[in-house]
């Protein structure tokens, strides 16, 4: 057991202990190491401008992706690497990505410009030649209130490649990695002011853990948590840290089912599911930032038991279950009951969600539908799930699961059922319409009135069977 945790900063080896440990990253570089290059502006982890670069050991190599520091907490870069827009710099001097922004007026203001540059400065880790919605996609995450959009992809897409020098190049040094995989196996336990954080590395630590201290906040990537401490709803007293659990990061598939450990990122989530689910992973492009879904994980959304988690009606419409375990015992449960009412779930204290598990493949007529106030990263204001089943001209079978409409993610049960042998014709579409409409019970906030939900969710079936309609899938029958 030690009691600091080990990170490395623009290639600077440290040991970090004490309260410094819950301060968030974007407040450590600021006000600790004076790198003010990393800006903050929204603490909520949305506009991009703390945006550095995260790098992991995957046991073969260093893997960076872009991460909001003001979001992230210290202890979550326990055998990290951290690169700032000051580590870009090559012998004293801006990067060629920073240079090429100065002189292609990609910065305005300014106050956005890091973290553009470090998200563009991540892109050439995996592309050697972007394209311009390759350039995009890079920066989704990265607001400018400039508007200065156009600039900065034409600076974009005026890099040259060939003079990038891809970060995990030069920050991948066979020292650092020694120093990773000596510290891997030796747990880490950090008592300060008060404040606990304990990271396992097995489900059976972190349970006995958790059954001495029930109330110990679970916390796997915090990209969610991170904004209520930010804005102080939220103090951390005791933090259990389950993302150095190797089980926990597992994605693994038997005959019949994909199953996905608690601390599989979201990114790498919808990579996985391209194959095999591919309305999924389309989805999961659109779910958030490069820089959350980086981090936040499938578990994580679930746990949050958000009403507006866009991961849950897709899940319920696919079967999922969630496998909780506790110290004395693992069950699987029906994600369709797994929630209780506003934030509820049927986890009790010392028990926490091990892995999820969906069907091996998606069903032909299954599709997935978000509506929010912008296309990428945004919170929905309805989100909709539906699976059809055709067969002699009548449903056979019916899945239809909402958010944003209720106190909780919804499966449509009743409508499910009502529409079982119904004729698939235009009267029953507009029958399990009305159904929907009347089965929900939205509230008025500002993201949308109660009417204009149910309106939405209406709506958004007339487009699922438009959308199956087109692609002959209404036809399709089953045997």
């Amino acid at each position: 057991m030690r009691d600091y945790i080990l990170f490395y900063l623009n290639g600077e080896r440290l040991e970090l202990r004490g309260s410094l440990v819950f301060d968030s990253l974007s407040n450590f570089l600021r006000r600790e190491r004076s790198l003010t290059g990393t800006k903050v502006v929204c603490a909520e982890g949305d506009c991009g401008a703390c945006t550095v670069a995260l790098g992991k050991f995957d046991g073969q190599q260093m893997q960076y992706r872009s991460v909001n520091s003001c979001i992230a907490r210290m202890f979550q870069l326990d055998g990290a690497s951290i690169v700032t827009v000051e580590g870009l710099h090559e012998e004293g001097k801006p990067s060629h990505v920073a240079q090429v922004f100065a002189e292609n007026h990609g910065a305005q203001c300014g106050f956005c410009t890091p973290g553009f540059v470090c998200s563009m400065s991540l892109m050439f880790e995996t592309k050697t030649s972007p394209t311009e919605q390759d350039v995009k996609n890079a920066c989704t995450g990265n607001l400018c209130r400039c508007t200065g959009y156009r600039s900065i992809i034409d600076a974009g897409m005026k890099i040259e490649p060939i003079q990038v020098t891809r970060i995990s190049q030069r920050y991948s040094d066979k020292t650092m990695l020694d120093d990773f995989q000596k510290h891997k196996g030796i747990e880490a336990s950090i008592v300060a002011d008060s404040r606990e954080y304990y990271r396992p590395n097995t489900f059976a630590s972190a349970l006995d853990y958790l059954a001495k201290k029930p109330k110990a906040r679970i916390y796997g990537t915090g990209t969610d948590l991170g904004v209520l401490i930010n804005k102080h709803v939220l103090s951390l007293e005791s933090v259990l840290d389950i993302q150095h659990i190797s089980e926990a990061k597992q994605v693994s598939q038997s005959d019949d089912h994909i199953v996905i450990g608690a601390s599989v990122s979201l990114d790498d989530l919808e990579k996985t599911l391209e194959a095999s689910h591919d309305e999924l992973s389309r989805f999961y492009r659109v779910f958030a930032s490069p820089q959350i879904k980086h981090l936040a994980t499938l578990a994580g959304n679930i746990a949050n038991a958000s009403p507006i988690g866009d991961s849950m009606p897709p899940l319920m419409v696919l079967g999922a279950e969630v496998c909780i375990g506790s110290s004395k015992k693992e069950s699987w449960l029906p994600l369709d009951d797994f929630y209780l009412s506003y934030r509820k779930t049927k986890l009790q204290q010392g028990e926490l969600i091990k892995k999820v598990r969906i069907p091996k493949r998606a069903p032909e007529n299954f599709k997935v539908y978000k509506i929010a106030k912008r296309k990428d990263l945004d919170i929905s204001t309805v989100s909709a799930a539906f699976d059809m089943e055709v067969h002699d001209g009548k449903i056979k079978d019916l899945k239809v699961a909402l958010g944003g409409v209720a106190d909780k993610p919804i499966r449509l049960k009743n409508v499910e059922d009502k529409s079982k042998g119904r004729p698939f014709n235009g009267a029953s579409i507009d029958d399990i319409k009305t159904w929907i409409q009347q089965e929900i019970q939205p509230l008025d906030d500002h993201r949308g009135s109660a009417w204009y939900r149910k309106i939405l969710a209406g709506n958004l079936f007339d487009k699922y069977v438009a959308d199956i309609a087109s692609i002959g899938g209404s036809g399709n029958e089953s045997n």
